[in-house]
């Protein structure tokens, strides 16, 4: 259970909430002033402070101050026996997590334990994120920015471009453990395949090939406790998901080479649905770019047709059976036509680039 520290000079109040909280299984010290409490505090760190507001000496406002610029991740609720709204209002905005009047009820002051250590709980949540991003963009700077170089280097020609620039690129950026570098040749390899048997000419088959290995490169800012959770996503961890087309848009859309800036037309397009009802922006039918409504077809057969942890492969046949009837709403119906109608061709490259 999470450690209380109660501080306030009415031996009485200390005594009272001290109880209530034991009761429910809270371990509980308790100070009688601002100086006892900072020692305390320094010899061991709580997840919760109670703080009377007016006392001998220092105030209990100095304490918050001390406690939210140490950038310490205690929770803590001011008590105070004046019902002053701006002194509530100065407490909250310094730092504090509840604000109470006495005398309090037992159920008063457990309602605010629970709220108070709620909102700590997310707030390190929140603090976790931001570090594992911190740290991802940290380790992969350097092979992003390498293959980058390389593949603008080897861009003067679409046509002779280094091949395993783009590879490399994604492998620096692939956070799940299911997108293998298997899956990325695949997608590339499915998408030019369509691109070439539906007459998709507005770019040449090798950079469709090379941008649609980029789609997912936006996953360098999901966290990997989402990314890699084996269960089903919360609503909350799913809008966590959908920032992904965004953020590997933005990442790529200021590359110099043609695949690159196809690439970000790409990843932003290839969650948005014929009939609107895609992300992240909603838009239908021929407002998508035709080359990511291709990436969403080859992304989705691949993701049917390999092994997940929550679930087996599906046999090619019946991938494409149902894809197809999520023509004229998931994909486009012209293009899901003539992807199904490759199911050859798709065989022998999900054979040549098995996982």
């Amino acid at each position: 259970m999470a450690q209380i520290l109660i501080v306030d000079d009415e031996a009485a109040l200390r005594r009272s909430l001290r109880r209530t909280l034991e009761r429910a299984r809270y371990v509980v010290a308790d100070a009688a002033n601002v100086t006892e409490a900072r020692e305390m505090l320094a010899a061991e760190p709580v997840e919760l402070v109670f703080c009377d507001i007016n006392m001998p000496g220092e105030s209990g406002l100095e304490l918050v101050r001390t406690i939210a610029g140490d950038g310490s991740d205690t929770a803590v609720i001011m008590l105070s026996g004046i019902d002053d709204p701006a002194v509530a209002r100065e407490a909250l905005m310094i730092g504090a997590h509840g604000y109470l009047v006495k005398p309090i009820s037992p159920n008063e002051a457990l309602i605010a334990v629970a709220s108070a250590l709620r909102r700590r709980e997310l707030e390190l949540e929140r603090r976790a994120y931001v570090r594992e991003l911190e740290s991802k963009v940290l380790t992969r700077t350097s092979a992003l920015r390498d293959a980058l170089q390389r593949l603008e280097r080897t861009q003067a020609s679409a046509r002779y471009a280094d091949r395993d620039a783009v590879a490399r690129l994604v492998t620096a950026l692939t956070l799940r453990s299911e997108e293998t570098g298997a899956h990325i040749q695949r997608v590339g390899l499915y998408s030019q395949l369509l691109a070439r048997r539906s007459g998709v000419n507005s770019r040449s088959e090798e950079e469709i090939r090379f941008a649609t290995m980029l789609h997912d490169v936006g996953k360098i800012g999901i966290p990997d406790s989402i990314l890699l959770k084996p269960g089903p996503l919360t609503a909350s961890e799913f809008e966590i998901i959908k920032r992904h087309p965004a953020l590997g848009s933005s990442l790529l859309a200021q590359g110099e080479s043609a695949v690159l800036r196809l690439g970000a037309e790409v990843a932003l397009a290839h969650h948005e649905r014929w009939d609107g009802e895609g992300y992240p922006l909603g838009i239908s039918g021929a407002a998508i770019p035709v080359c990511g409504r291709v990436a969403a077809i080859a992304d989705v057969f691949d993701a049917l047709t390999s092994d997940r942890v929550y679930r087996a492969a599906m046999p090619i046949g019946d991938a494409l059976e149902l894809m197809h009837t999520e023509r004229g709403r998931h994909f486009d119906p012209g293009l899901v036509d003539v992807f199904v109608s490759s199911a050859h061709e798709l065989a022998a490259i999900r054979s040549a680039h098995p996982d």
